[in-house]
């Protein structure tokens, strides 16, 4: 996808979700120690929702196998290894979720058919 697209479909998001903060989501490879500004080039856009933890930030998914890092946070990590899977999905939905949309940026790199 060429970056008017991205920028495009950015766009169309932030149209259809005024209420939605925007959050850029860093590629660490942008950011390679702490001397001047870096260049970063725009990535794909997305609703997600996500819950902010001790050491990272959590996105909400479906797949039972990665709700427990997520609960462990938040409550004890041998009341979480007991839980059904019922157990488990509600306390998951029950989490602080936001949701915001993400837009990655990535090391920068030219276009191929881009004007200078």
């Amino acid at each position: 996808m060429k970056q008017g697209e991205k920028l495009a479909q950015l766009l169309e998001l932030m149209q259809a979700n005024p209420e939605l903060p925007v959050i850029p989501c860093v590629d660490g490879d942008v950011v390679g120690d702490d001397d001047c500004y870096w260049l970063g080039s725009w990535g794909e856009s997305a609703v997600q929702e996500f819950v902010i933890g001790r050491e990272r930030t959590y996105y909400r998914e479906d797949d039972i196998s990665e709700m427990n890092d997520v609960l462990c946070e938040h409550y004890d990590p041998e009341l979480v290894d007991n839980m059904t899977e019922e157990e488990t999905r509600a306390a998951y939905n029950a989490l602080p979720w936001k949701k915001a949309i993400f837009v990655d940026v990535h090391q920068y790199e030219e276009e191929p058919d881009a004007e200078v």
